[in-house]
């Protein structure tokens, strides 16, 4: 049998192993197991090797005809199909032979007559494998092509024999993988991005709009629809750029600040360049700096000259927070951030000035103990403590003055 008829038959062989296995739906690929190492190569696969292939061949469909496209590969990564070696079998003795003369070559099972072939090397070239996007990808090796990407395509091209309808099949996605340049280019970003090639634009990033651009034709549709993420991709620097980490990163550039945005640390300053410092945008980018650019601090300066009102003063009831509570969390807030804004904003609360002419709720000090209560929440220590923050000419105040005779009655005659 010759080596391409064996070829064939093993091909066939395989094919008929994939459609038996599809109940299951697993595809089978060197089933016993590598016997090469697993960093070998696999030609003109977009740089797999025999372990990678290994890897992604179950996430195939059994009858899927990429299947045994793929055991085409088997061959490199697992001759004899991985199966385990066949034991030896022993040698058998020879019966005794008539002695030959020296020098005389016998060809083995030569009949009377037969003209003995001269002894040549198998000829048979080896067959070639399917040759797609033969310049490379001009699409990023992730682009979708069906249930594939790209890379996985060129992957499934190596395993498969060329001149075979498997082959052609394969070839239709050079029209996703490698277009080729267009006659008259769309233009995007003409003097190049400003932005990080990561930065997201919609439902793409800048790096891969740039890429389809120069395979989309300038009169065409779709490059109106390109160039609208140019303002995203290549803005002009802003004339007051948002003060993002003005002190320059304190973690790695490649530090991600979203996964699901691709953003990192390193694309953040170069994108603030082209933002105005007054805009929304700028606003959240600034957040990022604790992730970016964070640093020793004292923390937020709420109520610097302590509080002025009892510490147990509830702020929020729901959440549980309270003077107390404000002033700890301070310390742990960023001085420039938005929340440390907002905290600021419980001062009139937590720490007011005091009165002008304040409120004279027991003028002589109170004469019971200061934890009597007055009201149902406050007590006689609260009581003149909450004067001092209130003008005598006040509503409240009067009101203070009539709960003097519990706190202090000597001095409320």
């Amino acid at each position: 049998m010759t080596t391409a008829t064996m070829k064939r038959s093993l091909l066939a062989a395989a094919i008929a192993s994939c459609l038996t296995v599809s109940v299951d739906g697993s595809c089978s690929f060197c089933s016993q197991g590598l016997t090469v190492d697993g960093s070998t190569a696999v030609p003109n696969s977009g740089g797999q090797d025999c372990a990678s292939l290994l890897e992604f061949a179950p996430s195939l469909e059994a009858d899927e005809f990429l299947c045994d496209a793929s055991k085409e590969a088997e061959s490199l990564c697992c001759p004899g199909g991985g199966e385990p070696d066949q034991p030896e079998e022993p040698d058998q003795p020879e019966p005794d032979q008539p002695d030959q003369p020296e020098n005389v070559d016998v060809p083995e099972e030569q009949q009377p007559g037969e003209e003995v072939p001269p002894e040549t090397e198998d000829t048979e070239a080896e067959e070639e494998a399917c040759v797609v996007c033969g310049s490379g990808l001009t699409v990023p090796e992730t682009t979708s092509y069906g249930r594939r990407t790209c890379a996985q395509v060129l992957l499934d091209a190596a395993a498969t024999t060329a001149d075979t309808n498997r082959c052609n099949n394969i070839k239709q996605a050079e029209g996703t993988c490698c277009p080729p340049p267009a006659e008259d280019p769309c233009q995007f970003c003409a003097d190049g991005l400003t932005v990080g090639e990561d930065t997201a634009a919609g439902q793409v990033t800048c790096g891969q709009a740039k890429a389809d651009a120069a395979i989309t034709e300038s009169d065409s549709n779709i490059c109106g629809r390109i160039q609208s993420l140019e303002e995203t991709c290549c803005p002009g620097p802003a004339s007051d750029p948002c003060p993002v980490c003005p002190d320059g990163l304190t973690v790695d550039e490649y530090t991600v600040i979203s996964q699901a945005q691709g953003t990192t640390c390193g694309g953040l300053i170069s994108d603030a360049l082209n933002v105005e410092s007054d805009s929304n945008r700028c606003n959240n980018m600034l957040g990022a700096e604790e992730v970016c650019c964070p640093g020793e601090s004292d923390g937020c300066p709420v109520c610097v000259d302590g509080l002025t009102v009892d510490e147990s003063t509830v702020l929020d009831e729901g959440r549980g927070r309270t003077c107390a509570t404000l002033l700890e969390d301070a310390l742990e807030t960023d001085p420039d951030s938005n929340r440390c804004n907002n905290m600021k904003r419980s001062e009139a609360v937590c720490c007011p000035p005091p009165a002008e002419d304040p409120c004279p709720v027991c003028p002589g000090g109170i004469t019971v103990d200061g934890a009597t209560p007055v009201t149902d929440e406050r007590t006689c220590d609260n009581l003149v403590s909450d004067a001092m923050l209130v003008e005598s000419d006040d509503d409240v105040c009067e009101s203070m003055l009539g709960l003097m005779e519990t706190c202090c009655p000597e001095g409320s005659e």
